[in-house]
């Protein structure tokens, strides 16, 4: 029983600092056509007409879509 309440206070505590603010992200259109949303400090670079890499300068993070 103290397990299933600490597994509550565990959920209550953690999954709101999981959640994410995506209300000023930017829209992105592919040259392949499609769109997609990434945050506003992100930016796109098509590799080909099928290949998209979405890049930040905050870290080595890198993104491609093919």
């Amino acid at each position: 029983m103290k397990f299933l309440l600490y597994l509550i206070l565990f959920g209550i505590l953690i999954i709101p600092s999981m959640a994410v603010d995506t209300s000023n992200w930017v829209n992105g259109t592919s040259d392949a056509g499609f769109t997609f949303q990434m945050p506003p400090y992100w930016a796109s670079d098509p590799i080909d007409k099928i290949t998209e890499v979405i890049r930040t300068d905050k870290s080595d993070a890198v993104l491609m879509i093919s």
